[in-house]
């Protein structure tokens, strides 16, 4: 949705899968959804915030902000992981854009343990070709 002060996005979905492993028990449902909204600032300065949400009930190697060996080697399968973001955006000339974002996540393994201080903090300098 457009107003003359900003956006506002929002999509969501659902994930179901199975594979034929011997003697194992792959099969997987997930939901996700996201709302996110933008606003003009002051000049080129923009905002930007969103809200995500992954679930899994059954578990699954969500990487987030981890890292790939947290997620897919360490045995530590998640059931449902959320992040908030924050972000500023300066449009120097089109189509130069600097980036600055921070997105603290959080989270539960299948085990029942708190994920927690997989925050990110980044910059990006982007050109549209």
């Amino acid at each position: 949705a457009h107003w003359a002060g900003g956006t506002i996005k929002a999509a969501g979905g659902a994930v179901r899968f199975g594979d034929n492993v011997p003697g194992g028990a792959d099969s997987r449902r997930l939901t996700y959804y996201f709302i996110e909204g933008t606003r003009p600032l002051a000049g080129n300065l923009s905002a930007a915030l969103r809200f995500s949400r992954i679930s899994a009930p059954g578990g699954y190697p969500l990487t987030g902000e981890s890292t790939l060996g947290a997620a897919f080697f360490a045995n530590r399968p998640a059931t449902e992981l959320e992040r908030l973001s924050f972000g500023l955006d300066y449009l120097f000339v089109p189509p130069l854009v600097l980036k600055l974002e921070y997105s603290p996540e959080w989270g539960r393994t299948l085990g029942g343990q708190e994920r927690e201080n997989e925050d990110l903090l980044a910059t990006e300098l982007g050109v549209k070709f």
